[in-house]
């Protein structure tokens, strides 16, 4: 008896100082510590984005691996767990288990590689790619990814620009007119385009009766869109009705009341007072369904946000029409009269820098052409003239016009234009060159007639510079500096407009200024240049 007490105590007495060793050692550290990479991944690139896959290959840090892992931008992160060991699988949301590192984080590839293709994609959806780096011994990751983001890609928007025409500049259904409260049927006209931050240019618009309003052909969003609007109301007085995401079975919707923005029957969002009758204004509305998040945007900046829990503000499906500016058949003839100049529906969510990119560049955006480059080149007696339109919208031909003092203007050459399109296409055309008519601009023309000024260049042959300069829509582009220079920009009273110091290629913004020629110096030379 005594002999087995003893043995019990002997292993209970073993217990405890097996377990204390245990602790001692992982205290002491005995067992190798888990050392991650000190430089992780970057510099992600993506290529043969189609079809639901896309290429992905990314610069290596000094870790034995690299651990891939895909999620939906909208999807919060979730960090690999140390010493966990994750399998692969490169179809995008297959995986489970040592599949994922969490909900909605993918692991699409893991191993000593620096490339991968990944499938299983939705078109237009916006993915986020991190990338951690680790060391084998151990697992350990480190603990901040690179991470990097793409849409898939695929017909993620149709665009609508009113060019004497409700068709759409890439591929979505045509736009009927919505007629109610005894308006008539609406017209197209050229109009002074005026937002707050002042004018932006003579443009064809639709203009739409009191009462009457446009309806797009949805095919393609339901709960989670981008809608970009650029329109202003004659009047504002009382309820203004903007979108009607009901086809005119309900009174809820997007409205101005007075001069605030209005979600129906929730009441006003955003800055009070804010909105004005004969104004244009480009309303963003982003939103995502993961949230209920509605992110409200006027002109590039956040105006409000607005969780749409009760899901008011959505289409029931990808067949139901979405109505602009005509009411509703509940409480009918909450409208005005107004117009409208460009109007895109999306199925991706932008992001704010997107958005602000929209409305910083509205008036190219809203443009019937528009010029990527263009650029004149000296030769023996003529000049090159070549430039590039990323797109053209009922554009019927171009016209090159020369001059010699900038304001009285004769037509050189006229080219054909290419109608509508939306893919790159690149002119070129040769001028005669004579020291008489040194001022060369580009005109585009429509098929209503309807023209506007691309560019205007000063171009002196005689005087050979390794700096170019280039002018469109008031933007002068500053190209071929090397070296650290001052450049100035002067009116002709020699009034200082602008100034700066660089050391590369520089852009100048001189969008407030009047059209006419300035003097553009740039470190010992000078450059006259022309605002249109």
């Amino acid at each position: 008896m005594k002999r087995l007490i003893t043995t019990y105590l002997l292993l209970w007495l073993a217990g405890i100082c097996f377990s204390t060793e245990i602790q001692i050692l992982k205290k002491d550290a005995y067992c190798p510590l888990c050392s991650p990479p000190t430089l992780g991944a970057s510099l992600l690139q993506t290529s043969n984005n189609q079809s639901g896959s896309i290429d992905l290959s990314w610069t290596r840090g000094n870790g034995d691996a690299v651990l891939v892992v895909a999620r939906l931008n909208s999807t919060t992160r979730v960090a690999p767990s140390e010493g966990v060991c994750y399998t692969v699988n490169s179809v995008f949301g297959s995986g489970s288990g040592t599949q994922i590192t969490g909900i909605g984080n993918y692991v699409v590839a893991n191993g000593n590689i620096n490339s991968i293709t990944v499938s299983g994609l939705t078109a237009c959806k916006r993915y986020t790619i991190d990338l951690y780096e680790f060391n084998s011994s151990g697992i350990c990751y480190i603990s901040t990814p690179y991470s990097e983001s793409f849409i898939a890609d695929g017909q993620c928007a149709h665009t609508y620009y009113f060019e004497n025409s409700l068709s759409s500049a890439d591929g979505g259904g045509l736009l009927s007119e919505n007629l109610a409260c005894g308006a008539t049927s609406g017209n197209y006209s050229t109009q002074a385009i005026t937002t707050r931050e002042g004018p932006c240019a003579n443009l064809e618009v639709f203009n739409f009766n009191d009462g009457g309003g446009i309806r797009y052909p949805n095919n393609f969003i339901t709960n989670e869109y981008t809608i970009n609007l650029f329109c202003k109301f004659n009047t504002l007085s009382g309820y203004v009705r903007v979108i009607d995401f009901s086809n005119s079975a309900s009174d809820n919707g997007i409205y101005i009341y007075n001069d605030d923005l209005n979600f129906y029957p929730n009441g006003n969002v955003g800055t009070l007072n804010y909105f004005s009758a004969n104004l244009y204004y480009l309303f963003t509305f982003v939103r995502t369904e993961i949230d209920k998040k509605i992110k409200v945007y006027v002109n590039g900046q956040l105006f409000s946000n607005y969780t749409d829990n009760s899901n008011q503000y959505v289409l029931a499906t990808t067949s139901s029409p979405l109505v602009f500016f005509r009411d509703d058949n509940v409480f009918s003839c909450e409208t005005s009269a107004g117009s409208v100049r460009y109007l895109s529906v999306s199925k991706t969510t932008l992001i704010d820098n997107e958005v602000a990119d929209i409305w910083n560049s509205i008036c190219d955006v809203i443009f019937p052409v528009e010029l990527s480059d263009i650029s004149y080149q000296c030769s023996e007696n003529s000049v090159s003239i070549k430039w590039t339109s990323n797109s053209e919208i009922n554009n019927s031909f171009y016209t090159i016009e020369k001059s010699n003092d900038g304001i009285h203007w004769n037509a050189d050459q006229y080219i054909p234009g290419n109608g509508n399109s939306n893919t790159p296409i690149h002119y070129a055309v040769v001028s005669n060159y004579n020291e008489k008519e040194r001022y060369f601009r580009l005109l585009q023309t429509d098929f209503d007639g309807t023209s506007e000024i691309l560019n205007t260049q000063f171009v002196d042959c005689k005087n050979s510079s390794n700096i170019d300069i280039q002018v469109l829509n008031k933007r002068v582009m500053v190209n071929g500096i090397e070296e650290k220079t001052n450049i100035y920009v002067c009116n002709s009273m020699g009034q200082i407009l602008y100034s700066s110091s660089t050391d590369k290629d520089a852009v100048i913004d001189l969008s407030s200024h009047n059209t006419g020629v300035y003097h553009l110096l740039c470190g010992n030379e000078t450059f006259k240049i022309f605002l249109p």
